[in-house]
This record gives structure tokens, C-alpha cells and sequence, in this order.
């Protein structure tokens, strides 16, 4: 049935009713102090910067031992945002209804405790989405949406909860919910949960593939390609819709700023890599006084993939380089940049600039092709793979010395370590793609220097930087 917009009627619908815990004991601990411990430990291990103007999120919804340490990556980032409501958005995997279900009733429950359903946000959300409706069971055994509360419990206690469950991923259906959702309770006291993992039981590199382009349409804060993606094959996750969602939602608040958290597979935490299941967190947040002033806006960041594609073209057609007629401020700027080429999934070239030496548009000219023919670690691109490669463009923030390791943030911050004119650099993206903690950041950036793994213990000058991602 259709959800009522009158409040009072909700109220007594709702009275008495609680959803209990059903995945409790697999999922995660049943015991309270178990879940507890368990899940403060995978926060504080999480070497996550917490950023501001957040706005929504991505988290798995396996179990914790295999997706937990990627969850908690996205709840430590959320740092000292204060948050009056929690809307879960998750998919339905074992009942099948058309359209979106929310649970009526006073509270969820997990072995930590209850959190109150805010049913003065459920009546709003109805006002401006008629079709909201409370579907018998579409809650009741759900694991996507319950195994997210004992991060929120833990991260923000004191917050409400607003359940919804998709049935229906479909375009028309994500557009309305996530428009829906930014009229009736946009604002910086509502984050968005979008509960989702990627593939699912393929071999690790193929895996890997599928979740790239998961990925690299969640960067660029593009939920339509990414909808077009998995319907056609191209990546898969069970909560597309949910993730969707959440940028739609998260686009229409005035967020512009997309940052992947974590990536992993079950393979990493198990070994098999025959059969693994992908997962994902990442935030969307507002722009910051401090990335304004630098980062790429979406028009410029399409002008420079066209480029560096277009670059590559003309080399390899033995033309002269294109140029940028008229180029904005910050593609004149003086900045560092890599340029990425990728073919399935695989490394095939990385070359770039780590100092401004020229304007950015002219760095990624270079760039691109330098790392189809210049990177000594491969043979050059032929002209046959030009249509398989996809680019990834990483424009650079200047370099600033780094006397303390500890200041070193995964996920944040690129890395240069230097000693005895050896100099070993790796993009921020490295150690998240590979899993790493900073002290392994810091040891394969030694190794990349031809040093000693722990050399920066010792003599070796370390620099940080960070970087704008973003890929065809």
C-alpha cells in the first residue's frame, strides 16, 4: 500500500512495531559488546582523512569480515559531520515489488540497540513521492539495509532512520526518488546511505574490470552512465539503483566533489580469487573553499579527456598536436599531471609531470603520448589498441614536504619519496586500488625509488600531494 502523508495516521500505524535483527550472528556479531568492539576497531583502522559537506555515501552490505574494513572507510570519513537523519537506501534481493517500500514502524533494531525511525521525515518524503509505499516482507529479511546500522549507531548515535528498500532500479524510478528525496529533506542535517556491492562471482581480474567502470562512473558523479552500464553489461552491482540514487540525490544538494574511499574484492580477504564479490565505498560532498579554487570542473574535465584522446590520435596518424583554442584559468595554470592508459583492466602505460613546469592542458597533451610510448615498463601502444584504451587523467597539486609520516593520509594523498637522487612517486588512487595501509603506501613508494622499503624511517625526504582523478 502507498504510504500516508498524514503524520498522526503514521504515527499509529507505526505504534509497537519494531523490525528486529535478522542477520545478526552472520552477518555480523550478535553480541552487543562483540558488534560494538568490532566495529569501533574497523573505524579507527581506517587511515581515512574525514572531509566536509558530506552529503552521501557508498558502503558494502557483505559480511564484515569480508567488506567491513571498505564500509568503514565511508562512516570515518563522515569525521565531525553532525547528521539528524540517516536515509538507507538498499536493494531488495529476496522479494520482489515494483517501486520503493519503507518499513512503518517505530524503530529498527540491532544488537546495539534501536534507532528511531523518522516518521516525520516519511511523511514529508511521501508528500513528494506519491509512490512510496510499505510493502509486506520487503523488510522483513532484508540483509542489505540492516547490515549498515551498526556503522551509523557507532558513527552518529544520535541520529534517526528513514528505510527504504528498492524494488524497481529502474531510471525513471532513481531520478524521481533521488529528486524526491532532495526537495523533502535536502540539507546538511540529512546524509544519504546508498547500500550496494559490486560483482558478483566472477575471477578477480574480471572482477576488477566490471568494478572499474562501477567506479569510474561513481568519480565523475555520473549515475546515468552508470544505470547504462549495468544494463548493457558492462559492470554489475546489485544496488546500482541505491548508488544512483545517492548521486542524483547528492547532485541536486549542491554537491560536487565524488571521492572513492576504498575498493576491495573477497579475494582479497580470503585468498580464492576464482569467485570473488567487489566492493565500494565512496562519499559525495559539497566543495570546499580550498578544492574551488583548483579543482576541475566538469566542462574541463571532458575538454581535457577529449585532448588527451585527440592527442594520441594524431600522433599515431602522424599529425601535428591539437591545441586548446581558448583555454580556461585553471587549464593555464602551471600543475603536475599523469596521464593513465589502461586496456581490460590492465596497466599499458603512466607517465607524467610531477612539478608545473607547463600549463596543465599542455602537460596532459604531452602526457598522453608519452605514457602510449614512453613508459619503459611496456612496449609502446600500437596503433590497433588505441580504440581499447581508456584514459585517466590525475591532475596534481603542488608538492609540500613531509617531515611527519603520520600526516600521510590513504586515499587522500599522493606520495614522493627522495634520497640520493632517486625519487620513487605513486598517485593516491595506488594504495587504495591496492589495499594498502600507509605503511605500505610508504614502502612501495621506497621500492618505486629503487630504495630500501623502510628508507623513509631513515634519511629519504618525503613530499605529499593530491590529485584530481578522472577517466573516460
Amino acid at each position: 500500500m502507498n504510504l500516508v502523508t498524514d503524520l498522526e495516521r503514521l504515527k499509529k500505524q507505526a505504534k509497537g512495531k519494531v523490525r528486529g535483527a535478522v542477520v545478526a550472528g552472520s552477518f555480523y556479531p550478535a553480541p552487543r559488546d562483540s558488534l560494538r568492539r568490532q566495529v569501533t576497531e574497523l573505524l579507527q583502522r581506517a587511515t581515512v582523512e574525514p572531509m566536509r559537506g558530506i552529503r552521501a555515501l557508498v558502503s558494502p552490505h557483505a559480511g564484515y569480515v569480508y567488506s567491513g574494513a571498505v564500509a568503514a572507510g565511508a562512516y570515518a570519513a563522515i569525521g565531525e559531520n553532525i547528521f539528524r537523519r540517516v536515509v538507507v537506501i538498499a536493494p531488495s534481493h529476496r522479494v520482489p515489488f515494483d517501486g520503493v517500500s519503507t518499513y512503518i514502524g517505530e524503530a529498527y533494531e540491532t544488537p546495539l540497540g534501536l534507532i528511531e525511525i523518522d516518521l516525520e521525515a516519511l511523511a514529508g518524503l511521501a508528500t513528494e513521492y506519491s509512490s512510496l509505499k510499505s510493502v509486506s516482507g520487503a523488510h522483513s529479511s532484508e540483509h542489505s539495509l540492516e547490515v549498515q546500522l551498526p556503522f551509523i549507531q557507532i558513527a552518529l548515535p544520535e541520529t534517526k532512520l528513514v528505510p527504504l528498500v528498492m524494488g524497481s532500479q529502474d531510471e525513471e524510478t532513481v531520478r524521481e526518488l533521488g529528486a524526491a528525496l532532495a526537495k523533502s529533506l535536502g540539507g546538511d542535517d540529512t546524509l544519504v546511505v546508498a547500500s550496494s556491492d559490486l560483482s558478483h562471482y566472477h575471477e578477480d581480474p574480471v572482477a576488477r574490470v566490471l568494478d572499474g567502470v562501477v567506479t569510474d562512473h561513481v568519480r565523475m558523479l555520473e549515475p546515468e552512465k552508470l544505470l547504462r552500464a549495468v544494463d548493457c553489461g558492462q559492470a554489475a552491482a546489485c544496488g546500482a539503483g541505491p548508488m544512483a540514487v545517492a548521486m542524483f540525490y547528492a547532485r541536486e544538494v549542491g554537491a560536487e566533489v565524488s571521492r572513492i574511499i576504498s575498493y576491495a574484492t573477497s579475494g582479497d580477504v580470503t585468498g580464492d580469487r576464482q569467485q570473488v564479490v567487489g566492493y565500494l565505498s565512496a562519499v559525495f560532498a559539497l566543495p570546499t573553499v580550498e578544492s574551488e579554487g583548483q579543482d576541475l570542473d566538469s566542462d574541463e574535465r571532458r575538454q581535457l579527456l577529449r585532448l588527451a584522446r585527440e592527442a594520441l590520435e594524431s600522433h599515431y596518424a602522424g599529425q601535428k598536436p591539437p591545441v586548446v583554442g581558448r583555454p580556461s584559468a585553471k587549464l593555464k595554470q602551471r600543475r603536475g599531471a599523469f596521464v593513465t592508459l589502461t586496456r581490460e583492466g590492465h596497466l599499458r602505460g603512466c607517465i607524467g609531470y610531477v612539478e608545473p613546469i607547463v600549463p596543465l592542458w599542455q602537460a596532459v597533451r604531452e602526457m598522453a603520448v608519452a605514457a602510449a610510448t614512453g613508459d619503459p615498463r611496456f612496449s609502446p601502444v600500437t596503433p590497433d589498441e588505441l580504440g581499447d584504451l581508456r584514459i585517466e587523467i590525475s591532475a596534481l597539486s603542488p608538492l609540500v614536504k613531509c617531515d611527519d609520516p603520520t600526516g600521510i593520509t590513504v586515499g587522500s594523498h599522493g606520495l614522493v619519496v627522495r634520497h640520493g637522487g632517486r625519487s620513487g612517486l605513486l598517485l593516491p588512487q595506488v594504495p587504495q586500488e591496492q589495499g594498502w595501509d600507509r605503511e605500505e603506501f610508504l614502502a612501495h613508494t621506497c621500492r618505486k625509488a629503487g630504495l630500501p622499503p623502510d628508507a623513509w624511517k631513515r634519511d629519504a625526504e618525503l613530499f605529499i600531494f593530491t590529485a584530481q582523478v578522472f577517466c573516460e
